[in-house]
């Protein structure tokens, strides 16, 4: 418990503080371009971060919110999150950040996606790990269990 709060708050840290790494081709423009009928992005150089190909996807953040996109640069899944990382056995880790006072101090809600953007497992735990050996860790009102890739309690699979 006590190496899982200390990463959950080295994370917390770390993302607060940590902004992406900007592409040699960023402009100044803060705008983007997206086709509601396509849901293209018109310039994909616009993109602060555009990460490498998983599960036929490609991680981009833009303006510090994350989502996906396909092989042809289209917005598949859109930039609504957080935080976010590649995906995983079709699942991808996904938080978003909430404020009852519209700043600090912040509460972090997580869950998964899956290739579709769907919220597979919803936002509502504090903190998950990724799955392994069809089981994540994760916590939720400061107690830490099990979930299989349904969003089921279980016992750890090993």
């Amino acid at each position: 418990m006590k190496k899982l709060l200390t990463l959950i708050l080295c994370f917390i840290l770390i993302s607060c503080f940590n902004e992406p790494k900007k592409n040699s081709s960023d402009t100044t423009d803060e705008s983007i371009t997206i086709s509601s009928d396509i849901n293209k992005v018109s310039n994909v150089e616009d993109f602060d971060y555009i990460g490498k190909e998983n599960n036929g996807l490609r991680l981009v953040v833009k303006n510090k919110k994350y989502g996906f996109i396909d092989e042809f640069d289209n917005v598949v899944i859109n930039l609504n999150y957080d935080s976010a990382w590649d995906f995983q056995n079709g699942l991808a880790r996904v938080y978003k950040r909430y404020s009852s006072t519209g700043g600090y101090p912040y509460t972090f809600k997580w869950g998964f996606i899956n290739t579709n953007g769907e919220e597979v497992i919803p936002l509502i735990y504090e903190f998950v790990m990724p799955f392994e050996n069809g089981s994540a860790e994760v916590e939720k009102d400061g107690i830490v269990f099990y979930i299989n890739q349904n969003g089921e309690k279980v016992n750890r699979l090993e």
